[in-house]
């Protein structure tokens, strides 16, 4: 989905959010925005997107923002509070963002901007009618982990071993494990699951589990702190 498309989606649960108080005299609408990263250009851009539906910041709208400063353990009360100060919408991204807005609210539209498969979830009936309160982008990960493999392996063709990193509690670990088993197969390239905490000891995780993998392929589609100690790797 383009970014275009994605801000017609706020914009629109903001527009279905503040319907039934039409009647009221003129209200200038809240957006609750809240993300694992610190505060970055996605935000602005997102300000900007806003702006060229009409929805202009200080005049029919504000955005309350909250940033988890990259610890996920955090977004939990940052949805409970933005829930408590009764905002129209809330707008977050990741995983662990959409978990804990479907945990604080579930009448408050919520637009993730890039999340899980919430069918694989159970949070929504269907990609196409997702029903509840929870819309926005997915980001296949389980497809797309199979294809990482199949790219590195075609980068390392001699790789017969491979970590792979995921974030020790998420449920979308088994499936993600299981479609690149398939593809590891087929390519018969043995695989280690590494899962660990964020932050955790990545460079310890490796020796207990994999001493001296060929290839790393980090299932996250963001930055995380991993990062640095996978490209010392490289």
């Amino acid at each position: 989905m383009k970014r275009r498309g994605f801000i017609t989606l706020a914009g629109g649960a903001l527009a279905w959010a503040t319907a039934a108080r039409a009647q009221q005299v003129k209200r200038v609408s809240r957006i609750g925005l809240f993300l694992p990263p610190p505060r970055n250009s996605e935000v602005d851009a997102f300000l900007v997107a806003l702006r060229g539906l009409g929805w202009v910041e200080g005049e029919n709208v504000h955005v309350e923002y909250r940033d988890a400063d990259g610890d996920d353990n955090r977004l939990p009360a940052l949805a409970a509070e933005l829930v408590a100060l009764g905002v129209d919408v809330l707008v977050t991204a990741t995983f662990p963002g959409v978990l804990a807005a479907h945990r604080a609210t579930t009448t408050i539209p919520t637009v993730m901007i890039v999340g899980p498969d919430l069918v694989t979830l159970g949070l929504a009936a269907s990609m196409a009618h997702p029903g509840g309160n929870i819309t926005g982008q997915t980001f296949f990960l389980t497809e797309l982990a199979a294809k990482r493999l199949e790219v590195l392996a075609s980068i390392a063709p001699s790789m017969t071993r491979a970590g792979v990193l995921m974030q020790r509690g998420t449920p979308l670990n088994n499936g993600t494990m299981n479609a690149m088993t398939n593809a590891a197969r087929a390519m018969k390239v043995e695989l280690r699951p590494i899962e660990l905490d964020i932050p955790g000891d990545l460079d310890n995780a490796l020796r207990h589990c994999c001493p001296r993998p060929q290839v790393v392929p980090c299932c996250s589609h963001k930055e995380t702190p991993w990062t640095p100690s996978i490209r010392a790797l490289s």
